[in-house]
């Protein structure tokens, strides 16, 4: 049997000459943990017929180990250990993500699929998000708790499913994300999804004319940025030479802006061609990098 798959019933049957059920007396189950005998549950019933179910709640068999069980009646000597044990193991945990996501969108689509039939109460389990930093080191990003058995109406599926998404602001990075089910008992992994390729939508930067001169007061180029509601205030349109790393000026990306204005002045005839970069940073890894370019000759 596995952990949280559902109730357990005992069921006892007391001998015809069993004379213990006058005088109102109580029959009382308690659940050991075999490992420690630490008693983990009890409860009690009437004693008021011959033969008797205790129907133990899901929720007591929240990890794994052996079970065992002992029972006695008020007000008398007689009670004792049943011989039968319960041992459990974890069950199965399936991460389904997607395998490909684009930088600062929403990732809606997860779904964890389990054989369970209750949450446990003395603990979450969790959905923790990592980004593979390096190609090797694994670097936490954020969690979610599970706080439900399924998501929405199923059609009685094999296995039931918790539907989760996260946020676009998690995947600021382009690399390599993926998932983690832990459990609260222990910290122990019972589940990781395949690796979920995140890489930057197309970006764009625009300009109504193909050459920097002739220039007029000031010069516009047009950008798109991520629809992410999460601005970030170290996004840029940074100017240079082209083959050079040496930013001339930087233009801040304006929440709710498209363009963006560099001034005459900042650009020398003599100089054969400039490039416009947008420029953003990320906040998970703090490194920048140019996700879109423009090149634009001097024209004379």
């Amino acid at each position: 049997m596995e952990v949280l798959g559902g109730n357990v019933t005992l069921s006892f049957q007391f001998p015809n000459n069993f004379t213990g059920f006058f005088g109102n007396r109580t029959f009382y189950v308690f659940v050991h943990e075999n490992a420690t005998d630490r008693k983990l549950f009890k409860t009690t019933v009437p004693l008021d017929r011959r033969e008797i179910s205790v129907i133990l709640p899901c929720e007591i068999f929240d990890h794994p180990d052996i079970y065992s069980f002992k029972y006695r009646i008020s007000d008398s000597e007689y009670g004792g250990v049943i011989s039968q044990k319960l041992k459990l193991q974890w069950g199965r945990i399936i991460i389904d993500s997607p395998t490909n996501h684009t930088v600062l969108t929403r990732l809606k689509s997860i779904k964890i699929r389990h054989d369970r039939k209750c949450l446990p109460k003395a603990y979450r389990d969790e959905l923790n998000l990592y980004y593979v930093q390096g190609g090797s080191k694994s670097m936490f990003v954020t969690r979610k708790y599970i706080r439900k058995l399924s998501s929405g109406k199923q059609r009685i599926p094999k296995m039931p499913q918790i539907r989760m998404g996260f946020t676009c602001n998690f995947f600021d990075a382009q690399g390599v994300y993926f998932f983690e089910y832990r459990t609260g008992y222990a910290n122990v992994t019972l589940a990781k999804s395949a690796a979920v390729y995140v890489n930057w939508g197309k970006q764009t930067l625009f300009s109504p004319v193909s050459t920097i001169f002739p220039c007029t007061n000031s010069l516009a180029i047009s950008f798109t940025q991520p629809s992410c509601s999460y601005a970030r205030i170290q996004d840029a349109i940074v100017l240079v030479k082209k083959d050079s790393n040496k930013p001339i000026v930087r233009k801040a990306v304006q929440r709710g802006h498209d363009v963006t204005f560099f001034s005459c002045t900042l650009f020398k005839d003599y100089v054969e061609e400039y490039c416009f970069h947008y420029s953003t940073t990320s906040r998970l890894t703090k490194s920048t990098v140019a996700v879109a370019s423009l090149c634009l000759p001097s024209g004379k």
